[in-house]
C-alpha cells in the first residue's frame, strides 16, 4: 500500500505545483483545517481505515469546494473497495474543479466508463489525456483505450448478426460450463466444467476438462472427462489447443512439479492419445 500511496501522490504533488497559480502552495487549499482534514484522511488511508479516510475527505472538501486533492484519493479509495461507481464520481468532481490539475484522472475515467459501456464518454476522456498527458507509460495504455472506445462505438454503429445456438444437453449441464479450445473444422471441443466433487472433507467445486466430437451427423456426442493426466483434484483451466490438434496448453494449479500456485503445463498428441503434460519451465 505504500508504494501505491506514493505512486497516487508523487505525480499528483508535481503536477499541483505547475498548475495552480501560486506554484510553492502544496495543496490547492490554503485553508488550514481543510489541510488538517486532508492529511489526517491520507494517514487513515495508508492504514487501510478507508471508513475513517473517506469521512475526513469529505469534511476537507465541505470546507473548501475548490479543494481537488479530497476528490481524488476518494476516487482511490472507491477503486480499491471495487465500486466503480462512486470513484467515477469522484473523478468527475475533481475533473470538474480543475480539468488540468492531474491528467490521469481522465484516463482513470476513461476506463471506468469503459467498463459501464459509455463509450462516447470514456472517448472523451481518453482523447482529453491524448492531447495533455505526460506520461509515456499511461500515454502508450491511452492509445490502446482510444482504440477500443473507437472500435466499440463503430460496432455499435454497424452491427452484424448474432444468433448464438445452445450446444446441447450432450454439452451443457447444470454446472457451469466454458469453453476452451476447438478444432479449426469444428469436430473436436475442450471445455471446462465447474462441479462439484466428493473429497473425504466433503463436497466441493473444483475445475475438469471435458471434450467432445461430432458425430458424423454434425452432431456433438456425450461429453467425456479428459483423462488424470490433465483432471486432477486441484485446479485445471485455460486450456489452448493448436489449430492443427497436435499440441495443446493449460494452467495447472498446486501440482507436484509447479513453481507457483499455477504453471502452465504442455502435452502434445501421439497418435490418438496424448503425452503426459509437462511443465513448461521457470523461464
Amino acid at each position: 500500500m505504500q508504494k501505491i500511496l506514493l505512486f497516487f501522490l508523487i505525480p499528483l504533488m508535481l503536477v499541483s505545483c505547475k498548475t495552480m497559480s501560486q506554484p510553492d502552495k502544496p495543496y490547492t487549499t490554503d485553508k488550514n483545517r481543510a489541510i488538517r482534514k486532508y492529511e489526517s484522511a491520507l494517514e487513515a488511508f495508508e492504514k487501510y481505515r478507508y471508513a475513517e479516510a473517506e469521512e475526513d475527505l469529505r469534511k476537507a472538501a465541505d470546507i473548501d469546494e475548490e479543494f481537488v486533492e479530497p476528490w481524488l484519493l476518494l476516487a482511490q479509495i472507491h477503486l480499491e473497495q471495487k465500486n466503480d461507481t462512486l470513484a467515477a464520481n469522484a473523478y468527475r468532481k475533481a475533473i470538474s474543479i480543475n480539468p488540468m490539475f492531474f491528467p490521469p484522472a481522465h484516463f482513470n475515467l476513461g476506463k471506468l466508463y469503459m467498463k459501464f459501456g459509455e463509450y462516447e464518454k470514456a472517448l472523451e476522456r481518453f482523447k482529453f489525456y491524448e492531447k495533455y498527458g505526460k506520461d509515456r507509460g499511461i500515454m502508450e495504455k491511452n492509445k490502446r483505450y482510444l482504440a477500443s472506445a473507437d472500435f466499440a462505438l463503430e460496432s455499435m454503429e454497424n452491427p452484424v448478426p448474432f444468433d448464438p445456438e445452445n450446444l446441447g444437453a450432450n454439452i451443457n449441464s447444470t454446472s457451469d460450463e466454458w469453453i476452451n479450445a476447438t478444432t479449426v473444422d469444428e469436430s473436436f471441443i475442450i471445455f471446462t466444467v465447474f462441479h462439484k466433487v466428493k473429497t473425504p472433507r466433503g463436497e466441493r467445486k473444483t475445475e475438469d476438462f471435458y471434450f467432445s466430437r461430432k458425430n458424423e451427423q454434425g452432431e456433438w456426442k456425450p461429453r467425456q472427462p479428459m483423462s488424470k493426466l490433465f483432471n486432477t483434484p486441484n485446479e485445471e483451466g485455460a486450456m489452448f489447443i493448436s489449430p492443427d490438434n497436435s499440441f495443446l496448453v493449460f494452467s495447472g494449479c498446486n501440482r507436484p512439479d509447479g513453481f507457483g500456485s499455477c504453471d502452465l503445463y504442455i502435452s502434445f498428441r501421439r497418435g490418438s492419445k496424448w503425452s503426459k503434460p509437462k511443465n513448461m519451465g521457470s523461464r
